[in-house]
């Protein structure tokens, strides 16, 4: 099921990427449902700790890790803000956690996958 959860998740957040207009709205509102259900997960399976493991950053986590470099490059590209802090608490929690763990220093920044997602990516498709 996590496989399932982690493939409707990034394919959401690709499909913010990659469309425009109507479509991207459409690709954003299932994004945020996508996010709701790793959030509703994670709350359970964690029992209030930060990471899927609980106390331990592991597998599930690592799993999950281009969230956090991801997530900006969506936001600009659909010019909008997941409101990870006010309707997705747990998810919130995880990426403040995730970022303080030492696997978040070999993540390619933020600013270079927004770059790359707007210049490269988007105009690709759109073109």
């Amino acid at each position: 099921m996590l496989i399932v959860w982690s493939l409707q998740v990034f394919d959401g957040l690709i499909q913010v990427l990659l469309s425009q207009g109507e479509a991207q709205k459409a690709a954003i509102q299932n994004a945020l449902a996508c996010l709701e259900t790793l959030d509703q997960a994670l709350g359970k399976v964690s029992g209030g700790l930060p990471f899927f493991g609980g106390e331990n950053l592991g597998f599930v986590d690592i799993m999950f890790a281009p969230l956090v470099c991801w997530s900006p490059a969506v936001e600009a590209a659909g010019e909008f803000k997941i409101p990870f802090e006010d309707k997705y608490p747990n998810l919130h929690g995880w990426f403040n956690a995730f970022k303080q763990s030492s696997v978040s220093a070999i993540l390619p920044e933020s600013e270079k996958i927004i770059e790359y997602a707007i210049n490269v990516l988007r105009k690709a498709v759109i073109s």
